[in-house]
């Protein structure tokens, strides 16, 4: 579903709760951008948000902080920057209350790296929760996409 309202586009999209989702979910959001921006290429900026966005969505499968069936992600675009939204209900974990360092590799098997990489693949992290649901929300500037839409 999309639409546009007071100069802000918007898709809104449901995905299950599975691994299996993930791809999906990534070339969702380059649907979205592509939708929103126009002509996207290769840019940097996307590719960045769409690994964090598939981070943010492994870790909230992962850790159980999704208790339905399936989650909604919303794309939005204001301007120059693409917003990325989770809602879901499940248990509640703020992102934004801990700023990661980076792991050392040498003590990580595997994993460990989720929380860095949205801190440092996005331009910022905002996290809400009302009763029983949650809204993670990931912002990336595009400014050098804004004048191809």
């Amino acid at each position: 579903m999309a639409w546009e309202h007071e100069g802000v586009e918007r898709m809104e999209l449901h995905f299950a709760n599975h691994f299996d989702s993930l791809p999906q979910l990534g070339a969702a959001m380059m649907s979205a951008a592509q939708q929103f921006f126009g002509s996207i290429g290769e840019a940097k900026e996307l590719h960045d948000l769409r690994l964090a966005v598939q981070e943010a969505a492994t870790n909230l499968i992962e850790h159980g902080a999704i208790v339905d069936d399936d989650f909604v992600v919303r794309f939005e675009r204001w301007g120059d920057e693409f917003w990325v939204h989770f809602v879901c209900r499940g248990r509640p974990f703020d992102p934004t209350s801990v700023r990661p360092s980076l792991p050392d590799p040498l003590e990580l098997a595997e994993g460990g790296y989720g929380l860095f990489l949205l801190h440092t693949l996005t331009d910022g992290v905002l996290y809400q929760t009302e009763g029983e649901w949650n809204t993670l929300s990931l912002r990336k500037r595009v400014p050098g996409l804004r004048e191809a839409a």
